[in-house]
């Protein structure tokens, strides 16, 4: 993990970890907000770059490199076991499963015959490629 840009209230980082791992940026974007102070933050899996908006007068950007240094070290070694990466794949597809049936509960429910059973297909095919 190197810094990349240092800047009052912002601090943007280049881990090398990050690249290619969509997932692995969203467990860390999820663990960074949890830090007192920490405003926004944002995970490229292309570039491997964090970027990371705080309050100063919570934290300083030391303290902050430090916390994220010992979430990425976590995050590293449960990667290794594979554990966290597993639940969080089975939890989406868990969400995914229940919005899918939602939508076609409440389009079956609400909307005419040809609509009811078209529009669930034309979401649910959109959403995949968002």
């Amino acid at each position: 993990m190197s810094t990349v840009s240092k800047l009052p209230g912002r601090l943007r980082l280049e881990i090398k970890e990050l690249i290619n791992k969509k997932h692995f940026c969203y467990v860390l974007k999820t663990k960074i907000m949890e830090i007192d102070g920490v405003i926004e933050t944002e995970a490229n899996h292309r570039t491997g770059r964090l970027l990371v908006v705080f309050d100063e007068a919570v934290i300083d950007s030391c303290a902050l490199v430090s916390k994220i240094s010992e979430i990425l070290d976590e995050m590293v070694e449960c990667h290794d076991s594979g554990y966290e990466m597993q639940n969080i794949k089975r939890n989406n597809s868990i969400a995914n499963g229940f919005v899918h049936a939602v939508i076609d509960i409440a389009c079956h429910a609400f909307m005419p015959k040809p609509l009811g059973i078209l529009v669930p297909i034309a979401i649910n095919a959109m959403r995949k490629n968002l």
